[in-house]
């Protein structure tokens, strides 16, 4: 959590902090709280009145600080991000269309689409294989003709 942020001066001589609860404490440069505003930043509150003036510089110092150093943290992401669009860029034109039609493109598909397609021929391999084994059953076991076991076949499935 931040302890504050410095919104848009109100005057000559004057400051706004803003406070979590969105309201802006005025202080002017003697250090007197001129009243509460709102502020559009969600940061910690302040006591205006208590603070001297060196600790709000303070503090904003702290803040300014710490914003610097999220920014240059920033920009390395940035350029790592970059960097890897560059790379990307480089593969030719000719390579990527002749690997959109080759069977080949499979292998490097995310694992989830094996685990799909593994559980799909799974499913196939035993809705067949219990049709077989429900027709066979029908007519060797239970003495129905192979129309009569293909019939009750098809009323199952």
């Amino acid at each position: 959590s931040r302890p504050f942020a410095a919104a848009a001066g109100t005057g000559a001589g004057s400051a706004s902090v803003a406070s979590s609860d969105g309201a802006a404490s005025v202080a002017s440069s003697d250090g007197n709280c001129q009243g509460k505003g709102r502020a559009s930043s969600g940061v910690a509150p302040t006591p205006c009145a208590s603070a001297s003036p060196e600790a709000r510089a303070a503090r904003l110092q702290q803040e300014v600080d710490r914003l610097r150093g999220e920014n240059t943290g920033l920009e390395l992401q940035v350029q790592r991000l970059q960097s890897a669009i560059d790379t990307l860029e480089f593969i030719p034109e000719k390579l990527v269309e002749k690997a959109k039609h080759s069977p080949l493109t499979l292998l490097h598909a995310p694992v989830d689409l094996y685990i799909v397609y593994s559980i799909k021929f799974a499913e196939c391999v035993a809705y067949y294989g219990f049709a077989y084994i429900y027709v066979n059953f029908l007519s060797e076991e239970l003495g129905f003709t192979d129309e009569e076991a293909g019939d009750l076949y098809s009323a199952y499935g």
